[in-house]
């Protein structure tokens, strides 16, 4: 208030004056020439005062509104609202509006700061359509002002870490130069981008040759002290300048430190003097201290110091904001509640589908740099004020009636990111405390709802009731299946149909490929990376439907053996190709397995009785309530949680029961019995012995020992007969049986796909120098799949080996080295590399082979590389003769050999060793 008034005085001394002090500091002063305009003051707020202006000289008026935008968004939108309300009685007169707004209209309106976001500038342009205002563009120079910054600092700021000694150092700045002045052809911004990177390496060349300075300063000190040692001790001439020259670099040294250690401090008055004083490390070690958190406050009120607790703390509750999100359990407790939305006698219920406009570009993210991992986080964080938001709504509405099975667990709506899906009754009261809930988070955080692909979701509801809510939310009407993050969710089972979008994600990598001209090998890593993957996120909440599954896998065998032309056969069945490779097979996994390994997982975390799964908790409390997995035998439920409790065997088979003091485990229910839940084989088993069923295990446990009730029931006297060990001083506990004792998909695979015997051969196509589209070949040809003549349903003109032009039967013996040809290229590789290769049977010379070179010698690894090259180039010369009528010399096929092994054993990289070199040596390979 002393302030305007001294503004007043000294500053258009003959004016008039107005202000308003209800605001904070008086954030708006209207001044105006009393002779020659009149002003009515018509309204007053905090961001803006609102007058009429009339000109007594011209007889003219106006309406002039002057404003002062708060520089948060949320207090900004008071003054977006404001300006509607006075452009609603402005209507027949002239207005102008002019002030601050502290908005922009488009991001290229700021410069050296994070330009408004996508909400703010958004908002601005709306209140500028919706008041029917013209937006003047400015003229002149853009970027005149700053926000109080220093100089131009923030145009100029610092970009990236330099260490200034370096600009000290000679020829450096003529280095610099001589980079910047090279000529780049494009746009000048693409010159600028170019010439710092061509600066990089002179950079990283800089700061690798001068080290840690630290350690050089030290290093330097300690040779100024020997020098002068030296020379006090000799007094020698040499020695002088010894000491002279040491002197001399340990300053430079000493400069440079000093150089970075002052950039660290910015303590910008410091003189070179100053160089040891306390005040400069204690300038440094407090900028390192403002990166950091000293003390914590907990849930507890507890104020943390010790840095440990405090790390402790932190991760803590983030693992219980964000540990305990997954993706899967909103999609199966969706599923469960979406469970026969058409049957008539369940209640009336209602489930509305939001989808939010660019959530992601709606929040306020100004204080993140582009990038900033933590910005998922923070999102979660702005949908957990939603979730409270509407919590506290639905506790202070007495009328809103909750979803089907969603009252006792107070589930409102389930949400991951942006997709939300929200639950109540279906009636007018609930979805009325919804939708305003739903107008003040969108005011709060400046998220708002799509309502043209938002969907409402209704059962059992009255079709006047329908349209009344429909209206009321102002969404479109949507029905069942419907995509919810990603997938479909059901009343039913899941069909064909429902799994199309899986299928055409498949299709559509497949076409991708048609251009590409891929060998075996190549096919079988596409699959392994890539096609086997596309299912596992739909594998891991549902169990496929076997129609589905077939589909997928035909497809994929289709690829493999056919490619994308359409021509060929499967040379081997797919239950071989879903072999381990040390049982003979590529090591792909049958979709079924795996299906059926991923859902193994949410009944682990069942029987753990995982309480950060929302999941898990409705499950316990609807599905099983008083009984347990095992002895649980309701016809209730939807379709996948029915196919999941088929998988109990599976898991059963995977669980070890450990037997502590009994307080957990239930004597009747669960399986700590090697017979089973006893409840279902003894079912008069509770009434027998007067033991409850839900009595737990320790009801016959005392002091360590069995202590089951005398009884003269035979199976009674079974049960006592076959006891487990009791560890009297542990907790009941259940683990997985690896050796961690915790469930992992890998394990469960190798539960659920029974082991077959190893193959003695499997090392043959593994190794150092292996290379894909041989060893491929040479896996068919060991299985002997490889269409040779003899094959039945194979015909060919010349039935004969074509290698060899005999009258002998081709066969894998024969061409795998019993032909001429093939023992040919074997002489001339034995002469070349020394490679050797017994005249027995194919079959025996492979069981000779793998024995021989079963180590990881690298002449071991190299005659495995020279077999699978040798058996994969015959293949090509077999195949050219017979259908492209070109044949190749012996020594031009074992030159192909020897070079496609060579570039391997080049392309290794195989630090110098007697191994390394005399192999080199071998393969005359110069030893760079």
């Amino acid at each position: 208030m002393a302030n305007s008034q001294r503004v007043r005085a000294n500053l258009l001394q003959n004016w008039s004056w107005f202000d308003d002090y209800s605001g904070p500091a008086g954030r708006i002063w209207l001044a105006w020439d009393n002779l020659v305009i009149s002003v009515e003051i018509l309204r007053v707020e905090n961001q803006l005062i609102h007058c009429r202006a009339t000109n007594k000289i011209m007889h003219t008026r106006c309406l002039i509104t002057v404003l002062y935008g708060d520089y948060d968004i949320i207090p900004r939108r008071e003054l977006w609202a404001a300006l509607q309300t006075v452009s609603v009685n402005s209507c027949d007169e002239p207005w102008i509006v002019l002030g601050d707004f502290n908005a922009i209209i488009d991001a290229s309106e700021a410069c050296g700061r994070a330009a408004d976001t996508t909400a703010s500038m958004n908002e601005f342009r709306n209140c500028i359509i919706e008041t029917g205002l013209i937006h003047i563009p400015f003229t002149g120079c853009p970027f005149t002002w700053h926000n109080c910054s220093e100089g131009i600092r923030s145009l100029w700021e610092t970009t990236g870490p330099f260490d200034n000694f370096l600009a000290k150092q000679t020829g450096f700045l003529e280095s610099v130069s001589n980079k910047w002045r090279h000529k780049i052809t494009g746009t000048a911004m693409y010159g600028v981008v170019c010439k710092l990177k061509n600066m990089k390496a002179m950079f990283r060349q800089q700061r690798k040759l001068r080290g840690n300075l630290a350690d050089n300063v030290h290093l330097a000190k300690g040779f100024l002290d020997k020098a002068q040692e030296l020379f006090a001790a000799y007094r020698d001439d040499f020695l002088l300048k010894l000491v002279k020259c040491c002197r001399q670099v340990y300053s430079v040294a000493v400069n440079m430190e000093t150089s970075m250690l002052r950039q660290r401090a910015k303590v910008q008055w410091l003189r070179h003097g100053d160089q040891n004083s306390k005040l400069f490390f204690r300038k440094i070690n407090a900028r390192r201290a403002r990166q950091r958190v000293f003390q914590i406050t907990n849930t507890n009120g507890e104020v943390l110091t010790d840095m440990n607790e405090v790390t402790e703390e932190f991760v803590s509750f983030f693992k219980t904001l964000l540990g305990g999100r997954s993706i899967s359990d909103n999609i199966l407790l969706a599923q469960e509640l979406l469970a026969g939305y058409n049957h008539a006698k369940l209640p009336p219920r209602c489930t509305i589908k939001l989808d939010l406009k660019k959530a992601y570009d709606s929040v306020e993210w100004d204080f993140l740099i582009e990038g900033d991992p933590m910005s998922p986080y923070l999102f979660v964080l702005v949908m957990e004020t939603w979730n409270t938001l509407l919590r506290y709504r639905v506790q202070n509405a007495p009328q809103f009636q909750h979803h089907w099975k969603c009252k006792e667990l107070n589930i409102l709506n389930i949400c991951f990111a942006d997709d939300v899906l929200l639950f109540c009754k279906a009636h007018l009261p609930s979805a009325t405390v919804i939708k305003d809930a739903l107008s003040e988070f969108s005011i709060l955080s400046g998220l708002n709802v799509n309502p043209a692909k938002s969907q409402i979701i209704l059962s059992r509801a009255a079709q006047q009731h329908k349209q009344q809510l429909i209206e009321l939310l102002g969404f479109q009407e949507g029905f069942l299946p419907v995509k919810y993050l990603g997938v479909p969710l059901t009343s039913s089972r899941l069909t064909v149909a429902d799994c199309r979008p899986l299928i055409n994600t498949l299709e559509s990598r497949l076409e991708g490929w048609n251009q590409l001209s891929l060998s075996f090998a190549g096919r079988a890593l596409l699959i392994k990376s890539v096609l086997s993957t596309l299912h596992t996120y739909w594998a891991s909440v549902f169990i496929l439907p076997k129609g589905i599954i077939k589909l997928i896998e035909a497809r994929i065998r289709k690829f493999l053996w056919q490619g994308t032309a359409g021509r060929g056969y499967a040379k081997v069945s797919w239950e071989q190709i879903c072999k381990p490779k040390e049982e003979g097979g590529l090591g792909f996994r049958t979709i079924i397995t795996m299906n059926q390994a991923l859902m193994l997982k949410h009944l682990w975390r069942l029987i753990q009785l995982d309480r950060n799964s929302i999941w898990v908790d409705w499950i316990l409390q609807y599905r099983l309530r008083n009984s347990s997995l095992w002895s649980y035998t309701g016809a209730t439920g939807s379709w996948g949680w029915k196919k999941m409790l088929k998988l109990r065997p599976l898991l059963r088979c995977g669980l070890t029961y450990r037997v502590g003091n009994g307080d957990t485990f239930k004597l009747w229910k669960d399986i700590w019995h090697e017979n089973g839940p006893l409840c279902l084989l003894y079912p008069r088993g509770p009434t027998t012995t007067g033991l409850p069923l839900d009595a737990p295990l320790s009801c016959v446990i005392q002091n360590g020992q069995w202590q089951w009730p005398a009884h003269t029931d035979q199976n009674i006297r079974d049960i006592a007969a076959h006891l487990p060990t009791i560890h009297q001083n542990e907790p009941d506990s259940i683990t997985w049986r690896n050796s961690t004792g915790t469930f992992t998909v890998q394990s469960a695979l190798s539960l659920i796909q029974p082991a077959s015997p190893h193959v003695h051969w499997h090392n043959l196509l593994h190794g150092r120098y292996k290379i894909a589209k041989h060893c491929f070949i040479l896996w068919l040809a060991i299985l002997e799949k490889l269409s040779t003549a003899d094959k039945p349903w194979i015909t060919h003109e010349v039935d004969g080996c074509v290698l060899c032009h005999g009258h002998f039967e081709e066969t894998h013996t024969h061409l795998f080295f019993n032909c001429h040809y093939s023992k040919r290229c074997l002489a001339i590789l034995h002469n070349k590399v020394r490679f050797q290769w017994p005249y027995l049977g194919w079959q025996q010379g492979i069981s000779w082979a793998s024995k021989k070179w079963r180590s990881k010698h690298l002449f071991h690894a190299a005659a495995r590389a020279v077999l699978a090259a040798l058996v994969y180039h015959l293949w090509i010369e077999r195949n050219n003769r017979r259908f492209n009528a070109t044949s190749t010399s012996a020594e031009s096929l074992v030159f192909r050999v020897m070079e496609d092994v060579r570039m391997r054993i080049l392309s290794d990289v195989t630090l110098p060793n007697l191994q390394t070199i005399a192999l080199y040596r071998l393969w005359k390979i110069a030893w760079a």
